[in-house]
């Protein structure tokens, strides 16, 4: 009789990333932890509660992505992860906050139409019609349109569930949707659900010029990168 253990290795520093992927670091954002989540302790950038360590790393990770995309046409990218819990949805909120506030006309596309959770993480409690709404055709894109304070950000949130979630975004009118974005805005940022689990992200990459992939450290195993990477 054998007893066989293998321990699960996860990924702990961006050498552990390099053996699975040529892609480029964009940086290493910093554990913030908040007493209490309300709107005045939001993990944004715009939030003066929230320290100077990870201000600076979503600015590092940001300066570094508008260098290697200099010479793209109002670039779409896709926000994904391994698994659920890895911080996705904070990188993309905050990716899109910075540009904005550095003056770019930014559009944030909740694209997780099963856990949509973009208008919550930017305290946004007035929605009404939203992006699937659309799509079916039940309302007008004004319908979904929705600023953010007085940044220069244009949230599309996914609002409610659906039960169709891939239809939809492999859909002709996501396809035309995404489109009239990049017409208007310098940058398209698509919060997507983990590509390892669903196949929802890869829905996206039709549309899409760029995917950035967030890692959470010590918590993603090496197999779940290489499997969502394929």
């Amino acid at each position: 009789l054998m007893i066989y253990s293998r321990q699960r290795r996860t990924i702990l520093q961006g050498e552990d990333l390099k053996e699975i992927t040529s892609a480029k670091l964009l940086g290493n954002i910093p554990t913030t932890r908040m007493k209490k989540r309300s709107s005045s302790q939001a993990l944004l950038l715009d939030n003066p509660k929230i320290t100077s360590p990870f201000k600076e790393s979503m600015r590092l990770a940001r300066s570094r992505m508008e260098k290697a995309l200099r010479d793209t046409y109002h670039p779409v990218l896709l926000v994904t992860s391994s698994i659920a819990g890895e911080g996705k949805t904070l990188f993309a909120v905050n990716l899109a906050l910075g540009l904005a506030q550095k003056g770019s006309r930014v559009a944030l596309v909740d694209g997780d139409f099963r856990h949509p959770s973009v208008a919550n993480s930017l305290g946004m409690d007035n929605i009404q019609k939203t992006l699937p709404s659309y799509l079916n055709g039940n309302c007008s894109i004004e319908d979904i349109t929705y600023n953010y304070k007085e940044e220069l950000l244009t949230v599309f949130p996914a609002g409610e569930r659906v039960s169709n979630p891939v239809s939809l975004i492999r859909s002709t009118q996501m396809e035309a949707f995404i489109i009239s974005l990049k017409d208007h805005y310098d940058y398209v940022i698509i919060d997507t659900p983990p590509s390892s689990l669903l196949s929802d992200a890869a829905g996206f990459y039709q549309v899409a010029d760029y995917a950035i992939f967030v890692v959470r450290q010590d918590y993603t195993s090496e197999t779940q990168c290489r499997h969502a990477l394929e």
